[in-house]
């Protein structure tokens, strides 16, 4: 279910470190078991549509290697020299099979006005306006892009105040430079339609997503490589072309998709990520010299032990500037993130200008540093969210629907009153043959809801249905138990519990089950917790253990290897501490 993840190496090295690490994505689609015989979502007993299942389409794709970190919006180049090279190409996650690779480059994209210019004003289509709602998918190359749903808009479509509708698709799933979402359209002639999406993007604040838009795999016209969706708090109208609507030939079975691309923030990201370094550079030279913890009445003299360290500070500060600038010129705004591009820009300013106040203000420089590296998160990522798109004639209305404020109120009455009613309790099945498992989960109504939605989706017995409650925690649990009104099973518990019901002789054991199975998935510590007087009485859920992260560049730059023993580890331990690196 992961995405392939491959090297690429030309004549027996990567050309760059990116091509050490190249994802491929696989292809998914809604299992063709989640429609009804309306083709919508099938329901659960409650009315709630059910998630559909993500299965994996197995079939060729061409796919160009590409960053996934949105540093770079085009597929990566490499510069071959004539003559015959090597390529060899190393399996680094998953399997998969190649027919041909190809060195090519893209062909140039025509413009919008050389595009229409194919066309005449008898290719326009006059009809009525259809209506593509986009939840409903054909492809997505990511298995986290499945429907969504937002209860809280009268004028989603569908919209139901009592029920789960899902009615959107994205959100911030959809954030991911080269995730792509296609649909299938149908259109009752061929003709130029103007493309319109209902969207919403308040997720990150004065910022803009940026769409890749596609007919049949192939960008139309240059315009397209970059659709702009802006923040609003809350739905809008979107015309690709804005207010001067460009128009795109479809014909009936079409494929329409979008993809998610960083665009023009792409340049922004890579001055960010090298000012970033820049600054972890110098900050690690300082505290080499001063600790992390500096005596603020002694003097390091930083600017004479690092001769360099005016320049270097001036330097990045004005990088920075020139970021927050090119970034303002790109959004329009001086929001949260310019602000902080602006306030890290001043202060580094200030230590380059007065290098002794730096020690005293150790902490702030950490901060600026980690306030940079965040940013480089939230810059990279292009959520989106879209309820449905039109495709239109010129003459046509945009105005779908007509805001109401009557409707709203109504809406919004229906779901205040629903809540007091709003049943905790799904049974996955009506059918009165089955013997009825009654199961618990002490959780969350989001944890509740996957539950639930694994049970629809997985869950298949002939004999067995689910009745699944939420409660609150494991006293409740001990209570009901001990009174003798406690459910079958109970998932997501406090780790204590089993034991302490298990002391009470109100638990079965599952030391005389076959659980091998079971068992093999998890070491064999996790299930230490659970036994009592030699005899187990439950199963983990989840499995906690540290790990170690360890720093590429500083690695290099010390001209060391990861170690792989302890013996190893604690020489280089050595090595860092000498120069105030903390493990």
């Amino acid at each position: 279910g992961k995405n392939i993840t491959i090297s690429v190496l030309i004549d027996g090295n990567n050309p760059f470190s990116e091509l050490a690490n190249v994802s491929l994505p696989r292809l998914w689609q809604d299992s063709e078991d989640a429609y009804d015989e309306n083709g919508e979502f099938k329901t659960d007993k409650l009315g709630n549509q059910i998630r559909p299942r993500q299965t994996e389409i197995e079939q060729w794709q061409e796919i160009a290697l590409y960053d996934t970190q949105g540093l770079y919006d085009e597929p990566y180049f490499v510069n071959l020299e004539a003559g015959s090279h090597s390529v060899r190409i190393e399996i680094v996650q998953e399997a998969f099979a190649i027919s041909e690779f190809t060195f090519k480059n893209s062909k140039s994209v025509q413009s919008y006005e050389e595009y229409i210019s194919q066309y005449s004003e008898d290719d326009y289509s006059d009809t009525e306006s259809q209506i593509i709602q986009a939840e409903y998918t054909y492809t997505k190359n990511n298995s986290l892009l499945y429907p969504t749903y937002d209860r809280n808009d009268p004028y989603a479509m569908p919209a139901d105040p009592c029920s789960t509708v899902l009615n959107t698709i994205g959100q911030s799933n959809w954030s991911t430079q080269g995730d792509e979402i296609s649909w299938k359209i149908h259109v009752p002639e061929s003709g130029l339609y103007r493309v319109s999406f209902r969207a919403k993007q308040n997720y990150n604040k004065g910022m803009t997503s940026y769409r890749i838009l596609k007919i049949n795999g192939e960008i139309p016209f240059e315009e397209a490589k970059n659709v702009a969706f802006d923040y609003h708090q809350g739905w809008y109208i979107q015309t690709l072309g804005d207010e001067t609507p460009m128009y795109l030939y479809l014909e009936d079975g079409d494929i329409l998709s979008l993809t998610c691309t960083t665009s023009g923030v792409s340049k922004v990201l890579r001055g960010v990520q090298d000012s970033l370094l820049k600054l972890n550079s110098v900050y690690r030279e300082i505290i080499s010299i001063t600790s992390i913890e500096p005596d603020i009445y002694q003097d390091y003299q930083l600017d004479k032990q690092i001769p360099d360290l005016e320049q270097r500070l001036n330097d990045v500060s004005e990088e920075i500037n020139e970021i927050a600038d090119t970034f303002f010129k790109l959004t329009g705004t001086r929001g949260s993130e310019a602000a902080i591009l602006d306030y890290v820009a001043d202060t580094v300013k200030e230590f380059a200008d007065k290098p002794y106040t730096i020690p005293e203000r150790i902490s702030t420089l950490k901060s600026n540093i980690e306030s940079v590296g965040s940013l480089i998160q939230t810059l990279g990522s292009q959520p989106l969210e879209l309820d449905y798109f039109i495709l239109s004639s010129p003459k046509q209305d945009l105005s779908i629907q007509k805001k109401s404020f009557l409707k709203a109120i109504k809406y919004y009455m229906a779901q205040f009153m629903n809540s007091f009613a709003e049943g905790y309790s799904v049974i996955d099945t009506e059918d009165s043959n089955k013997t009825v498992l009654d199961v618990w989960v002490s959780t969350g109504r989001d944890q509740f809801n996957i539950v639930t939605d694994l049970i629809n989706n997985y869950f298949d017995s002939d004999t067995t249905a689910i009745t699944l409650s939420m409660v609150d925690t494991g006293d409740t649990l001990i209570k009901a138990s001990l009174a003798g009104k406690g459910p079958d099973a109970a998932i997501m518990m406090p780790m204590d519990t089993p034991v302490n019901l298990a002391a009470r002789g109100a638990l079965a054991s599952l030391s005389d089950s076959d659980i091998a199975d079971i068992k093999s998935q998890f070491s064999s510590e996790a299930f230490n917790p659970f036994y009592y007087d030699g005899k187990l009485y439950a199963l983990p859920e989840t499995m906690i253990f540290d790990v170690m992260f360890y720093r590429n560049d500083v690695f290099e730059e010390y001209g060391l290897e990861v170690p792989q023993t302890w013996e190893d580890f604690y020489k280089i331990m050595e090595i860092f501490q000498k120069d105030n690196l903390s493990v």
